[in-house]
């Protein structure tokens, strides 16, 4: 079984370079509200004097229906019974589609994941027929590839053993596609079982044709427990058996996808599926850093010091291969991207790729300025693993000169993401305050991490600009790293990782909300 420290941080640099990509399937969907294969077809094998608890081919019986039919107008209709009803995507489905993920593949009807895509704002194309394929829609984020058809049209669907003996020559461009992507990207499968022999056919065929020289994939599924066989008949002894038989098929068959490069995590509750998820989030969001401040005075430093520390700190960022983000705030973020921008065009690299500015507009009405903020900072907080606070102030209605909420809101959206603040505690005002609330609990918000000696540096003025953007950078150097304990297996069974254990790994930051 692969550790989830390796599937962390191998598909965390696969999207990084992007070349990470996912593959959905039909349980990631049962939680937002639709039934499984079994339930749905569990009346149409009633209908046909079968028992589908006792059916393991559910493709067969699909195939008996329209054979006893003579059509699939039955099954059409139970298609669109069950997928235009109400559902919603899951936490799931958002944290995929928060991810820079180019290409997404599903065997699902339902539109879950478009939904997702559509509440991220996010540019997206979507491929259903072979047609579908001959086009390219300008400036997407993301193009979905729905290889079994979408219930939009359910007479095209692929359901019947029919369906899946024709695929090749029905569907021959999603199959060299979809051998490409596994071939050049890394795949995680998710609410897969692996039993779709579309998938068997291009994984056993990419085997052949790279051997040894093929690409990590991962699977992350639920593992067997004692619990699931309560019901089964018989006493306790046949219960345990039952269970150890299965376990024991399980890990043969995740020994068997072992020769596609397929590794497998096993949690004992699908929660620990979101759980992941938000870890693949979090430690991606890392390579991005938010700078947080404004400055209409710049006591107890001066001017030019907090200058300096801007424009060091967008050059080292960018520098050391990092994303720079900014709301460009008063006397802060003009000094940030001089500073990225002298080493981005030394790079030569595309700004859009290393640089995010968000400007925060002045001449809009009140209400509305306040709302279309909070937006902006949502946004820009979410995107960054990191927010430096520096100074934050700004002058009051009555001209005097107070400390700046915007700076304060975004230190509490940090929290709530379980990002890292970096406060820059010795320039004064939110900074200094941000510094004494974190510096009282650095176990709390860096976790597994020891920062200490590099966190006094940054309330020390006389550790001059050069030695605040060394402690930033120590910080940051520091956390890109694995946890001091590290994402194992926490259970007494070692080849099942428990998700009560891993609410409680230091990874997550107590102070951000669950």
């Amino acid at each position: 079984m692969a550790s989830v420290e390796y599937l962390l941080s191998q598909y965390v640099r696969a999207l990084i370079d992007g070349s990470a990509a996912v593959f959905v399937g039909a349980g990631l969907s049962v939680p937002g509200g639709f039934s499984s294969w079994k339930e749905l077809l569990r009346d149409v094998a009633s209908q046909l004097r079968l028992d589908v608890d006792q059916e393991h081919d559910l493709l067969a019986v699909a195939q008996y229906c329209v054979n006893e039919n003579a059509g699939r107008g039955q099954i059409n209709e139970l298609l669109l019974r069950e997928f235009t009803r109400r559902a919603r995507p899951t936490p799931n489905h958002d944290l995929l589609a928060k991810l820079p993920l180019q290409r997404i593949w599903t065997t699902n009807y339902d539109t879950l994941l478009e939904e997702a895509l559509q509440r991220q704002k996010k540019r997206f194309e979507k491929k259903v027929t072979s047609e579908d394929l001959t086009s390219t829609l300008p400036g997407r984020a993301t193009t979905v590839f729905k290889m079994h058809g979408d219930i939009s049209a359910p007479h095209r669907t692929i359901l019947t053993r029919d369906d899946y003996e024709n695929y090749e020559r029905t569907h021959p461009l999603f199959i060299d596609l979809l051998r490409g992507d596994l071939a050049s990207k890394t795949f995680l499968f998710l609410g897969f079982s692996f039993s779709d022999p579309n998938i068997d056919y291009v994984l056993g065929r990419l085997r052949v044709l790279l051997g040894q020289n093929r690409r990590d994939h991962f699977y992350i599924t639920r593992c067997f427990t004692l619990a699931d066989f309560k019901n089964h008949p018989g006493s306790e002894a046949d219960k345990r058996a039952k269970f150890r038989y299965e376990r024991h098929k399980q890990q043969l068959r995740i020994n068997d996808l072992k020769r596609y490069g397929i590794q497998t995590v096993l949690v004992d509750d699908y929660a620990g599926i979101t759980l992941i998820l938000e870890e693949i989030s979090r430690r991606y969001a890392r390579k991005s850093i938010l700078i947080s401040g404004s400055a209409t005075i710049f006591e107890p430093l001066t001017q030019s010091y907090v200058e300096d520390i801007c424009r060091m700190l967008g050059e080292r960022l960018i520098a050391t291969g990092l994303r720079l983000l900014s709301g460009t705030g008063l006397g802060i973020g003009s000094a940030v991207v001089t500073g990225a921008m002298t080493e981005i065009y030394k790079e030569q690299t595309e700004i859009g790729d290393r640089l995010m500015l968000v400007h925060f507009p002045q001449d809009i009405p009140a209400a509305q300025r306040k709302l279309a903020y909070e937006q902006y900072r949502q946004e820009l907080v979410s995107k960054a693993g990191y927010t430096v606070f520096i100074c934050g102030n700004k002058v009051g209605a009555d001209g005097s000169i107070q400390n700046a909420e915007g700076v304060q809101k975004e230190f509490e959206l940090t929290q709530s993401f379980r990002h890292f603040p970096i406060p820059i505690g010795c320039s004064g005002h939110v900074a200094q305050d941000i510094w004494k609330k974190v510096n009282a609990d650095l176990a709390g918000f860096f976790p597994g991490y020891d920062v200490a000696s590099f966190f006094q540096v940054l309330n020390d003025k006389n550790a001059g600009p050069q030695g605040i953007v060394n402690a930033v950078m120590d910080i940051i150097r520091v956390t890109q790293r694995p946890p001091t304990r590290p994402w194992s297996v926490l259970t007494d069974d070692p080849e099942c990782l428990s998700v009560a254990a891993m609410k409680q790994q230091p990874e997550t930051n107590s102070h951000g909300a669950p």
